[in-house]
């Protein structure tokens, strides 16, 4: 394990390992970004091309430095995999669309590691979309993610969302922990299926709404959940 410790199991049963883990083991890649540059310890599982990486393979991702202009993108080719981000001191700003977009993972963890301020800044306008269909672009938040998203660590995070919403999960979005700041034009924190807040210190300014789950329609879904923390 490398500089992060694990936290130890919570009593809430809804969370589960991967969700409580904010260690990385010594075959991590990692990914130093300076201006506009990504230096990768290893292009195994991923791809860098024109300020862009693309994680393709499950693992852990330790990331640090400044991007200028640039967006990360996971899309892994195992849809049964995990993605573990730890953000190392990050700062990614894109002028073209969402700094953090997840299209397919089982679960994708980000780890603020401990002592780090992180900061991810979008555009005010998209002009790259991941996905694009009839009225339905995607992605349309700064933290933008398909399937299931769970943020840990003892680490800061501040979200500048200049375009629509801060955090958006399509399916179950849970905060485990962190320092998490999120200033957004539209909604804050979204997650269509369910939002869990287990602990951590939670700031919100919106336009719209600060915390929101969205559907409704189904049994088990569509709900709020704080169990501690500051929000």
């Amino acid at each position: 394990e490398t500089a992060a410790t694990s936290e130890s199991s919570a009593e809430n049963s809804s969370l589960s390992k991967a969700d409580l883990n904010t260690a990385w083991g010594d075959d991590a890649v990692t990914l130093a970004f300076s201006g506009d540059s990504v230096t990768p310890s290893s292009e195994d599982g991923l791809t860098v091309q024109d300020g862009v990486v693309t994680i393709t393979k499950g693992g852990d991702y330790v990331l640090s430095g400044t991007l200028n202009d640039g967006r990360i993108v996971v899309n892994l080719a195992d849809k049964k995999e995990k993605a573990h981000l730890i953000f190392n001191g990050l700062s990614v700003t894109c002028s073209t669309g969402a700094p953090l977009t997840v299209l397919q993972a089982d679960k994708t963890v980000i780890t603020l590691a401990d002592g780090t301020k992180n900061t991810l800044t979008d555009a005010k306008e998209y002009t790259v979309f991941d996905i694009t269909e009839a009225e339905n672009q995607y992605p349309n938040a700064c933290i933008a993610s398909k399937d299931d998203l769970t943020i840990n660590g003892s680490g800061t995070l501040h979200v500048s969302a200049n375009y629509n919403n801060g955090i958006h999960c399509s399916d179950d979005l849970k905060i485990v922990s962190g320092d998490i700041t999120v200033d957004a034009v539209n909604h804050g924190i979204r997650g269509n299926d369910s939002v869990l807040i287990h602990d951590g210190k939670i700031t919100v300014t919106s336009g719209g709404d600060g915390i929101k789950s969205s559907t409704a329609d189904q049994d088990g879904k569509g709900y709020i959940q704080i169990e501690g923390g500051t929000v």
